[in-house]
């Protein structure tokens, strides 16, 4: 065991050293939600407080979020810029699951090889390695400590263990809505082992009604105002329908096979069949009960895709882990043998081809989506030559960059929650990138106070447009800014639209 965990120190090295070269490869973060942990974590900085009442979105609004992500990213901030702790301290965090996997599968394989293999293979799930590289997403710090609850729970008897359970779990249920995934997972794995007609422990037991009741107690105090406003629809986060079903519109079975990677998912669904109808073993049921409540939730599209094939990949992962157990011990007992080293290597060709390359493929493929210096100067002139008071309209996509790098108003961005006018912006917003009509222009931007409109590359593509026709040659508005495909228009002040009667 002792060369295992030096080969996987190295392992985890050249992980963290490769996803910090592609990271640091652009100079802009990837994704929108990204600027608006930035801004958090900036604020923290400052002030030692998250912005909770922020008077930018939406035209100024207040926040209900858990901040413990953006109080770590911002503790590496305390040694380092704060852009260079956007990249690093996710990186890092991402790097440390692998050493999470490799104390998980150690509890179901006794082969050194096997767990090794499958730490560094979870590393290369193409979802997690491409969406988690640029990106300040709190399913990097949320997704490691809930594995890390899962190998807790793997030892409660223990008592320290049971201690060290219990911290994490506080921690966890106070990271990210994603613990009741948690108790989901615990529900299943409590009615299999009935179904099963195992044995519960009554330590086991009375742990597991406690951390049912104690994750949904902490989630009701976090997020209740959401609850109380939205109803069952805070399961979406309040997204406009349209919007929403097309977010889930791209995703397709083969897309999903390949964000995880094909081995996982056919040998992770072989381990789950064979143990749920034709073997028993409680540790593996436990991790199949999150297997399957991972992939419900993504199927009833009550998860967001790329957290859901997250998840499920990581899962199917250490699953297929099993089947890598059960595999080196059936060689022996066949004529292939003597050909086990050419074995092994294949299946390493295989975790190259299905994992590595995909994986780095799809990283460069989101960092392509990283802000460019075009568009870093089209926000910088937002934020030195707009009014302070202006209002910016943008793409939905782009709302939270125009508050973190413009530092201006938007009209609308991301976080729906709590806006019961989201649907109503959305529409109008679309109305106004894609309208030849000025006087319905005007009408649209005075609605809203705006007075700068952001039409960047996607939004060109979006709404097939080159440029905003009724703003060309009028006596109404003036492009200021114009490169490398980002325009802005400024809307003269005695240009408005009056009602005569």
């Amino acid at each position: 065991m002792k060369w295992t965990k030096w080969a996987l120190a190295i392992a985890c090295i050249v992980v963290f050293a490769l996803r910090l070269y592609i990271a640091f490869s652009a100079p802009g973060l990837s994704g929108d939600d990204a600027y608006f942990h930035l801004r958090q974590v900036q604020h923290i900085r400052q002030t030692g407080l998250p912005l909770f009442d922020d008077p930018l979105s939406y035209g100024g609004r207040t926040y209900f979020f858990s901040p413990v992500f953006d109080y770590v990213v911002a503790a590496g901030a305390l040694v380092m810029p704060v852009i260079v702790a956007a990249k690093v301290v996710p990186n890092l965090l991402a790097t440390l699951l692998m050493i999470i996997i490799f104390a998980i599968v150690s509890r179901i394989s006794k082969l050194d090889s096997v767990v090794l293999f499958t730490a560094i293979f979870s590393a290369f799930v193409p979802v997690w390695f491409g969406h988690t590289i640029n990106t300040l997403s709190p399913a990097t710090l949320a997704i490691p400590l809930l594995f890390f609850v899962l190998y807790a729970w793997m030892r409660v008897q223990e008592v320290h263990w049971r201690y060290l359970y219990l911290v994490a779990l506080i921690l966890f249920a106070f990271t990210h809505p994603l613990s009741l995934l948690f108790v989901l997972g615990l529900i299943f794995y409590l009615v299999l082992v009935l179904v099963e007609q195992l044995r519960i422990e009554r330590a086991e037991l009375e742990i597991a009604l406690f951390s049912v009741f104690f994750v949904l107690w902490s989630q009701f105090l976090l997020y209740k105002k959401f609850i109380l406003v939205h109803g069952p629809g805070v399961v979406w986060q309040n997204i406009p329908p349209s919007l929403l079903s097309s977010l889930f519109s791209s995703i397709t079975v083969l897309t999903a096979i390949y964000q995880i990677g094909i081995l996982p998912v056919l040998y992770g669904v072989f381990v789950v069949y064979r143990y749920l109808f034709r073997r028993k073993h409680r540790l593996t049921y436990f991790l199949i009960a999150f297997t399957l409540a991972a992939g419900i939730l993504l199927w009833f599209r009550l998860i967001p895709v790329q957290l859901g094939l997250m998840l499920l990949g990581m899962f199917l992962i250490v699953l297929f882990a099993r089947w890598i157990d059960f595999f080196w011990g059936y060689i022996p007992t066949t004529r292939f043998a003597r050909w086990k080293p050419a074995l092994i290597a294949l299946l390493a060709v295989a975790f190259i081809l299905s994992g590595v390359l995909p994986s780095v493929a799809e990283a460069w493929s989101v960092q392509r989506e990283a802000l460019p210096p075009a568009g870093m100067h089209a926000y910088d002139w937002i934020r030195t030559q707009a009014p302070p008071d202006a209002t910016v309209v943008a793409s939905v996509d782009e709302g939270q960059r125009v508050a973190a790098l413009g530092q201006r108003k938007n009209v609308l961005d991301a976080h729906f929650l709590l806006q019961h006018d989201a649907k109503q912006r959305l529409h109008d917003i679309g109305r106004l990138f894609s309208t030849t009509l000025r006087v319905e222009a005007v009408e649209l931007l005075e609605r809203y106070g705006a007075s700068v409109i952001l039409l960047s590359p996607e939004t060109k593509k979006e709404f097939r447009r080159s440029s905003l026709d009724y703003a060309e040659h009028s006596n109404c508005f003036a492009r200021t800014f114009s490169e490398g495909g980002y325009d802005v228009y400024v809307k003269h002040p005695y240009c408005t639209v009056e009602v005569v009667t």
